[in-house]
């Protein structure tokens, strides 16, 4: 059965509950919201398709219908009055409003758009559990941007087949919950999924990690053990940060995927597989093929289905429905009320280009609301860096910083995250290093 959800938010309680008995009576699932930010928090964390908006302040509801506009292109917005006027009305439709509606006219006029929205929806098919926002709502994938859209087709479709998927992107945009998604919607959802961080296994032990081993095969092999391609029988196997695992290693996949067996470390004989492989790399994979570091031949094998995760500086609409949604989260899990983010905090967090992506986003988030002291976000408690993006961005070479921080990540992976000798490659002191880890948000800092 379909579900058709709106979102209200009326100053008099007796307007709200009007509004509530109609949408009810018209089978509609009805958010009541006491607030801006409430209903801010509602859209940004539940599939809502209309908003039912009461037209007090005339240029702020304008500038609220114009953000609602652009933030969720395929929401119905009604705005209603208690003092209906024809320029007001005109302002209402110009900034994105379905409809204007008087307060005493909601009784006769308000089912019928309700009606309206239905068919539009059921014409349009983006009802709840349509396959795009089924696909982007099985594991929280946040964002309302056309290229972030585009990323989420390509991804929904790759779902439903069979084939190698490649996701590349850089750090924290998120490239393992779109496997994790691709995963959930596809025909072997019911199966395991498997995430294998290649960067943080050493390279002498992935092989017996990835393929298993026989006991005794190798000093330490006590006893005979399975590997992840064997876990993931049935399912789908993640191979996150491919890139960095050695040309022997690469080899050795390019023949499982060929053959759809694996050969225990020790072992005479294959163990048959049936494994889907989703690949991953924070380096675009031609660019590991041209350096010589990624085998043509395996990146031929694994390119059938390819997506590209766009880095959040790309996709800055998405900025305030991911701040939302971790808000939101965050307030759940800690059973407190939502805090308020003021909006001159969101307009910096905009103006920001987030090298760390989606990751740092969260951090923020996160940091921003522990440190709040009364529930509310304002804009001394944003880091520097946020406070004055234009100066950060004329102190800061960022290909030059981008280096610098692929660098950092590429010895910290190759010693295992062994800070000590990963700080003595770099010629730094382990404070200094600790330093940098925390300013590009490396591993866990």
């Amino acid at each position: 059965m379909e579900e058709f959800t709106v979102c209200t938010y009326q100053e008099s309680s007796d307007i709200r509950e009007v509004t509530r008995e109609i949408a009810v009576q018209s089978d509609w699932l009805v958010y009541i919201c006491e607030s801006i930010q409430e209903m801010k928090y509602a859209l940004s964390a539940k599939s809502i398709q209309a908003v039912i908006l009461e037209m007090v302040n005339t240029e702020n509801e304008l500038r609220i219908l114009q953000e609602l506009s652009m933030e969720y292109p395929r929401l119905y917005t009604i705005v209603m009055t208690n003092t209906p006027s024809v320029t007001e009305g005109v302002g209402a439709l110009k900034f994105g409003a379905l409809d204007y509606l008087s307060c005493d006219s909601l009784g006769s006029n308000l089912p019928k758009i309700f009606q309206g929205i239905r068919n539009k929806i059921r014409t349009r098919g983006q009802f709840t559990g349509s396959p795009l926002n089924t696909f982007q709502e099985s594991v929280g994938l946040i964002g309302t941007s056309a290229i972030f859209h585009r990323v989420l087709q390509k991804a929904a479709t790759a779902a439903l087949q069979q084939e190698t998927v490649m996701i590349s992107g850089e750090t924290g945009t998120g490239k393992g919950l779109l496997a994790k998604a691709i995963h959930a919607n596809s025909r072997r959802a019911d199966g395991p999924f498997i995430k294998v961080n290649c960067c943080a296994i050493p390279q002498p032990l992935l092989e017996s990690e990835l393929f298993g081993h026989l006991k005794g095969a190798y000093t330490g092999a006590v006893s005979t053990q399975d590997g992840f391609f064997q876990a993931a029988r049935g399912g789908t196997l993640f191979l996150d940060e491919i890139g960095n695992t050695s040309l022997a290693m690469q080899a050795k996949l390019l023949q499982v995927l060929e053959e759809k067996e694996v050969w225990k470390v020790g072992s005479r004989r294959p163990d048959r597989v049936d494994v889907r492989i989703i690949a991953a790399s924070n380096t675009p994979f031609n660019q590991l093929v041209e350096e010589g570091a990624f085998r043509k031949d395996l990146y031929y094998r694994l390119n059938v289905l390819s997506l590209r995760i766009p880095p959040l500086r790309d996709r800055h609409q998405d900025i305030l429905p991911l701040c939302y949604y971790f808000a939101q989260r965050y307030a759940q899990e800690h059973h407190i009320e939502p805090p308020i983010l003021r909006d001159d905090v969101l307009a910096h967090l905009q103006t920001y280009d987030w090298p760390g992506n989606v990751r740092e986003l969260e951090h923020l988030v996160t940091e921003l609301l522990i440190y709040a002291p009364s529930g509310e976000i304002t804009l001394d408690l944003l880091p520097a860096r946020l406070r004055c993006p234009d100066k950060g961005k004329k102190q800061k070479p960022l290909i030059l910083e981008a280096m610098v921080r692929d660098h950092i990540h590429s010895i910290c992976t190759h010693t295992n995250w062994n800070i000590t000798q990963a700080a003595s490659l770099l010629g730094l002191t382990r404070p200094a290093l600790y330093r940098k880890l925390r300013r590009y948000h490396l591993g866990e800092y």
